[in-house]
């Protein structure tokens, strides 16, 4: 698994022209290529997970948040393939004991 800080969520959860949905996206900060000197800094690039409850249960954290990701590749069968979040879980903090 590796860390990455997410920058949001987003869902939907329903019925559009009689086909049911059920989808949610991940928004992950990366960092530009600035290979060419043409771009710095970071953007956020929106990763699909399995299920709107996904994003649902990341949203109820403040964000940005740190979490522990899986990432996986997948095709259509026709060379189109993309990125997606396999599994993610949120970093807990754990608290620091106060010296007495």
């Amino acid at each position: 698994m590796e860390k990455v800080k997410v920058t949001g969520v987003k869902w939907f959860k329903g019925n559009i022209d009689g086909k049911d949905l059920d989808s949610g996206t991940v928004f992950v900060e990366e960092r530009l290529d600035d290979r060419r000197g043409t771009a710095k800094g970071y953007a956020c690039t929106p990763y699909k997970v399995s299920s709107a409850a996904v994003a649902i249960a990341l949203s109820g954290r403040a964000f940005p948040l740190v979490c522990a990701v899986e990432f996986g590749r997948v095709t259509n069968g026709k060379g189109e393939s993309e990125s997606i979040i396999e599994d993610i879980k949120p970093d807990v903090a754990v608290p620091v004991a106060k010296a007495a």
